[in-house]
């Protein structure tokens, strides 16, 4: 038994696989389960996301998945020490910066460093809690 993988060809990951022998059922049940592991298409491989308010709840679920992904993201929080706690639990491809969505010049500073650091954004999930005191 023999696999060969992945060689990429444009978008598409391409596998070559040879089974030698008996029992070829459960060696193509076998391959197929590590092809599935090995070679999983990430869905937001090089694409930038932003995402406010994302140290807690659905946007933190939300900037796990799009770093698992494949996707490099920009998260903000007001806090300080939980931005740095959630740059470090996510560990790869990931920008905390402190601001306040609902801060314009938070925004602005925010918009400026992914232009400078990535060029775009193709991803922008607003992501906010009004608090009333």
């Amino acid at each position: 038994m023999a696999i060969y993988f992945p060689k990429r060809v444009a978008d598409s990951t391409i596998c070559v696989v040879q089974v030698i022998g008996g029992a070829w059922d459960q060696k193509v049940l076998s391959i197929l389960e590590q092809i599935e592991v090995a070679i999983r298409v990430k869905k937001l491989e090089n694409r930038v996301a932003v995402i406010t308010g994302a140290t807690s709840g659905t946007a933190l679920a939300t900037a796990k998945l799009f770093v698992e992904e494949g996707a490099y993201v920009f998260i903000t929080g007001r806090s300080q020490d939980r931005l740095d706690k959630t740059v470090k639990e996510i560990g790869k491809n990931i920008t905390g910066m402190q601001g306040d969505a609902g801060n314009l010049d938070d925004l602005d500073r925010l918009f400026e460093t992914v232009k400078k650091e990535k060029g775009h954004i193709n991803i922008l999930f607003s992501s906010a809690v009004f608090y009333k005191s």
